[in-house]
């Protein structure tokens, strides 16, 4: 399997991660002023490849904007 590129500073490369480690989960706030919590697991095998599909999305997006200045 061909190894796609992962781009930097969108999180999604080891050396971004806390202590060098994949999250295992994240908490998402909700409620007035972020008073309710949820904690939602984050299996590596399922949400990996799609933060890194995301992340390209988004790199891309950003490289066209930036184009679209000049």
């Amino acid at each position: 399997e061909q190894r796609k590129s992962v781009p930097e500073g969108y999180g999604l490369l080891p050396d971004e991660w806390e202590d060098g480690v994949y999250p295992t989960f994240e908490i998402l706030k909700s409620g007035r002023r972020g008073s309710k919590q949820l904690r939602v697991a984050l299996p590596d095998s399922i949400w990996r490849p799609r933060a890194e599909m995301w992340g390209r999305g988004l790199a891309l997006l950003d490289r066209m904007q930036y184009m679209s200045e000049d």
